[in-house]
């Protein structure tokens, strides 16, 4: 067999550089050193004429057969690599159920927590993992100990349950479960927001896509966020229910709770932008009073009192509302001095019986200025 440093031996005797240790060692490089050797004290006894050039063309082409050795090696490695890396994803699932099924024979216990879990549970995956890793692996580890092996045994055992649970699909509940916890998220949310958001979130994990089921899960989701004061999770889940493919029945609730939100957030523009598109949608809907308000504020804030009373004088004939006769007063008060006759038209259904004394004061006493 040729040895792979026999080349680079030659090359530095032929530079009179001191052979290594390799060298005198390996049986081949010896011999080949001594042939060149053999060779070239013949040369040198023998006058024999060398071609001009040979000496450099033969360099040349031991130069070029080294950069090609440079450039396949690379090239096999990284083949080698991404070979193995393809025979791990092919062969590693099945072993790893072989020995995981493995565990779970050894160990009566941990059989009947796997079959535990497999009943049928409104369970998001993240959490079932997060409920299930604690006592998956103590019970290996139980196992391991029985049979008296090494610590780093048990703990790749675990490790390897633990994986094979995460790539374990979650079990679709039956529709009826999914309403059943729907209705218990619903009903835990005014008094425990948290556990309202956990339960509407483990709909969203079994529920079937595009569904009314899944927007009135995102709903309950959005609220129980908004309820504990995280506003911009609130927001994007109430945008998300307003465009939802089901989301109709929720969208109109929706658009008016992020706008809200954008108004706490001191996001005017967007929330101007979001009630005008709320208006164009629901243009009669039963949140139209309190969108008016709304929207009347922000203008008014942002120092356009016109606009202001044109929102108002759109929602005029959808009903009444606290929010929509106080507005009314704000954006009369702001009108007065520029626009009278259009303030007190603003302040005409203020006048009615049915409107609190404070406020229907208030205009009484505006309107005689």
């Amino acid at each position: 067999m040729r040895c792979h440093q026999t080349e680079r031996v030659l090359m530095e005797d032929a530079q009179n550089i001191a052979p290594n240790e390799h060298a005198k060692l390996c049986e081949t490089c010896a011999e080949a050193l001594l042939a060149v050797r053999t060779a070239r004290l013949v040369l040198q006894n023998h006058e024999i004429v060398v071609p001009p050039g040979s000496k450099r063309r033969a360099w040349q082409a031991m130069e070029k057969k080294q950069r090609r050795k440079e450039i396949v090696l690379p090239i096999f490695a990284f083949s080698a690599s991404f070979a193995a890396v393809a025979l791990f994803y092919l062969v590693a699932p099945s072993a790893l159920h072989q020995e995981t099924h493995a565990v779970e024979q050894s160990n009566p216990q941990l059989e009947q927590t796997r079959l535990v879990e497999k009943k049928p549970a409104v369970v998001q995956r993240e959490r079932m993992l997060e409920l299930t890793e604690p006592r998956l692996e103590e019970s290996v580890i139980e196992v391991g100990v029985e049979q008296n092996t090494s610590r780093k045994a048990v703990e790749r055992n675990a490790k390897l349950k633990r994986i094979a649970a995460k790539a374990k699909p979650v079990h679709k509940t039956s529709g009826p479960d999914l309403v059943a916890t729907l209705e218990a998220a619903k009903d835990a949310l005014p008094s425990n927001a948290p556990r309202a958001a956990e339960l509407a979130e483990r709909v969203l994990g079994a529920a079937e896509k595009t569904t009314i089921l899944e927007a009135e899960a995102l709903a309950v989701l959005a609220d129980a966020e908004r309820r504990q004061q995280r506003h911009p999770e609130a927001a994007a889940l109430y945008l998300r229910v307003a465009d939802h493919p089901a989301g109709g029945p929720f969208a109109e609730e929706a658009l008016l709770q992020r706008a809200l939100i954008l108004a706490q957030l001191e996001n005017t523009i967007e929330a101007i932008a979001l009630l005008e598109l709320a208006e164009k949608r629901f243009a009669s809907g039963p949140t139209a009073p309190e969108r008016a308000a709304l929207l009347a504020q922000m203008l008014l804030q942002s120092g356009d009192p016109q606009a202001a009373a044109d929102a108002i004088e759109r929602a005029s004939n959808v009903g009444r509302s606290m929010k929509l006769l106080t507005r009314r007063l704000e954006v009369a008060r702001a009108l007065s001095a520029i626009q009278p006759s259009r303030a007190h038209a603003l302040l005409e259904p203020l006048l009615d019986a049915r409107t609190p004394a404070s406020l229907r004061a208030e205009a009484e006493l505006l309107l005689k200025q």
